[in-house]
């Protein structure tokens, strides 16, 4: 009996489905459906009667449940309708994996009763076929495919058809050696690779129609994109010779590709057979093996499933070793605003679109920017304007800096020394970046982290050193040169760079100039600076007459640097050792509160503790500039030593006390 269900996929094989109400939900539903309404069987030339006398047949035991599963679900879940699509879709999965796991086929299945359930569908489907009640039915795993042209996507089997068997065990067995010695970015990905290795077999490499290369032996079939375009990598490291000389497609025989990609046959003996000449095979057999390997091969990670997994297996098959892939890495997809992008949304913007709405610069600083290799980049046009800010920037220190006639790296000032310090330190950590793929990374500690630092500097000095920044700004459009090249190129002939940005070497951080010291020592001013901006905010006091900074007294700044070395040693142990010390043990309780402040927040401490004499110059040194941006008539920098006031008390090597009146 044939009955209508409108759960049913009809687009899926035949449209036509078996029916096990006692251990389907959706099936079961439908079933009662019917049977309560049986005017929806008005067409379909089907008994009432015959509907209402049907029951369900349970074939599975499983614990905890008793005959009908379905039913008891869909009842507890409150199942009304077979168009109850999300409660059906809970009750399935509910079911399935109580009885994959824990099911048992009853007696009523005669051979196969007593096995379990995850144990059986391979044998039953193997019977089924051998008794002549089952064929293959081969349909895409990605539901309501279309192709480009709009057309539904079919899966046919062509008579004839010529596979790659990537089953065969051996070939596997190659193919995985492929993929543990290449490098993979991100590397939680290679699970992916393992998974497709696994269950890829037979693969069509040929089609009836379209435009493409004939199949050699089988002259009526054009070779499958996926089946070659997986080393054509190769091929481009002697296009140029062949294009250039003109070397007909008949000379380019398998003896011919051996050579050059092999290493075999005799150049004087592939020369005559091919009629190529001699000197440009040895030409192409040496370029090929300049390029090759492929270093590095980058798409999206939905290219993992097909393309990527025989890129490996048809090196492996047809390379030595030695030739194998070094390196795949991928990346997610785009979208907008948070959603996906399509054309039903209008939010797609065509890449002919890009040059003239943002420029390239902007669309790849955002693109690098914006996300790392493993997440989503999101397109959003309130942070595009963020980058955009960002490039503008840029230019004004190119055009600040052209006006500088001379260019050098010497430091007149504390500010000078720090922005040097924290340039070469930027360009080491991007460096570092771009060499372990964190392409976001790179481009956000160079576009934000250190111009962030080249606007303090301009603020925290009291006139920019002009040649200072003009060194430091040649050497950021290098370094940006990957993300910004025309920005990069224009900024480098306004400065006065010979030749192209792009042909120009790669700065290198000067590791003689990066002082953690000097690093620290600012980070104090900011971070003192923060401080008195809230004091204001709370005391409304926004023009002080005076601030006065108190300095950690010396015997703080000992027990933080004695505290500092001994982290993770024992506390009494450590107490001892520093009680010993007669300018410590003087001042008894205060000291012990402090120690065991810092070791309940050791990471509260600086990589590089800043002496007494030099907290006291640098902060000499920023009273001009701190003055400017407190709005305060005067600023006195006091060692808290010489003070009785209770801010003096307050005063620690990583915090100075602050008193504003």
């Amino acid at each position: 009996m044939v009955l209508p269900a409108w759960f049913v996929d009809t687009s899926s094989g035949t449209g036509v489905v078996y029916s096990v109400p006692a251990h389907a939900p959706y099936d079961y539903q439908g079933l009662v459906d019917l049977q309560k309404n049986p005017e929806l069987l008005d067409g379909y030339n089907v008994s009432a009667e015959a509907v209402k006398k049907i029951l369900p047949i349970s074939i599975i035991s499983v614990e905890g449940y008793g005959d009908y599963p379905a039913k008891e679900v869909c009842e507890k879940l409150g199942v009304t309708s077979q168009r109850d699509k999300s409660k059906l879709d809970e009750a399935t999965r509910t079911i399935y994996k109580a009885e994959f796991y824990g099911g048992v086929l009853k007696d009523n299945c005669q051979k196969f009763a007593g096995i379990r359930i995850n144990e059986i569908k391979d044998e039953v489907k193997n019977w089924l076929s051998s008794k002549g009640f089952a064929t293959k039915f081969y349909e895409p795993t990605t539901k309501k495919l279309r192709c480009r042209c709009g057309g539904e996507v079919v899966i046919r089997l062509l008579k004839g058809q010529w596979f790659l068997d990537y089953g065969n065990p051996a070939w596997k067995d190659v193919a995985r050696r492929a993929l543990e010695k290449v490098e993979i970015h991100p590397e939680k990905y290679r699970t992916l690779f393992e998974h497709t290795l696994s269950w890829v077999h037979a693969r069509p490499c040929a089609r009836k129609r379209g435009l493409g290369t004939k199949l050699p032996w089988a002259k009526d079939w054009v070779i499958e994109s996926l089946a070659d375009s997986t080393i054509y990598m190769s091929f481009y490291t002697i296009a140029n010779t062949l294009n250039k000389n003109k070397i007909e497609a008949e000379k380019q025989s398998n003896k011919f590709f051996d050579y050059v990609f092999l290493g075999l046959g005799e150049p004087d003996k592939v020369a005559k057979e091919t009629g190529i000449p001699k000197e440009l095979l040895e030409e192409m057999r040496t370029e090929y093996c300049y390029w090759y390997p492929n270093d590095h091969r980058h798409t999206a990670i939905t290219h993992i499933t097909n393309h990527l997994t025989f890129f490996l297996f048809n090196h492996a098959a047809i390379f030595p070793e030695e030739k194998w892939p070094k390196k795949i890495t991928l990346n997610e997809h785009v979208i907008a605003e948070g959603a996906k992008m399509s054309k039903s949304r209008g939010n797609v913007i065509p890449l002919v679109e890009i040059p003239r709405k943002y420029s390239a610069d902007l669309f790849r600083a955002y693109s690098a920017g914006s996300a790392d290799l493993d997440t989503v980049m999101d397109w959003r046009e309130k942070d595009v304007l963020a980058f955009r800010r960002r490039i503008n920037r840029i230019w004004e220190l190119v055009e600040e800096a052209s006006h500088a006639k001379t260019e050098e790296d010497t430091p007149k000032t504390i500010a000078d020394r720090w922005l040097l310090s924290r340039f070469n330190s930027a360009l080491r950590d991007a460096i570092n970046h771009m060499e372990n793929h964190r392409v976001r990374d790179y481009t956000q500690t160079l576009m934000f982290r250190l111009i962030n630092d080249i606007n303090y500097y301009q603020q925290r000095t009291i006139k920019t050193n002009l040649p200072l920044l003009k060194h430091v700004v040649k050497r950021l459009l290098l370094a940006l040169q990957p993300v910004i090249p025309h920005l990069s190129e224009e900024g480098w002939e306004r400065l006065g760079g010979k030749g192209y940005a792009s042909l120009a070497a790669f700065p290198e951080p000067d590791e003689s100039k990066i002082d953690p010291g000097v690093e620290s020592s600012e980070k104090l001013v900011q971070d003192t600076l923060d401080d008195i901006r809230q004091i204001q905010e709370v005391t409304g006091i926004s023009k002080p007459k005076k601030i006065t900074i108190f300095l950690s007294p010396k015997w703080k700044h000992l027990l933080y640097l004695e505290t500092k070395k001994n982290i993770g040693a024992d506390r009494k142990k450590l107490v001892e050792k520093l009680m010993a010390n007669l300018e410590i043990r003087k001042h008894g309780k205060e000291a012990i509160k402090l120690i065991n402040e810092i070791l309940a927040k050791p990471h509260t401490l600086p990589e590089t503790m800043v002496p007494p004499e030099e907290q006291k110059k640098v902060f000499q040194d920023a009273t001009p500039f701190l003055l400017k941006e407190t709005n305060a008539e005067t600023i006195k920098v006091v060692d808290a030593e010489s003070s009785e006031h209770p801010k003096a008390r307050q005063a620690n090597p990583t915090k100075p006390g602050i008193l504003l009146e």
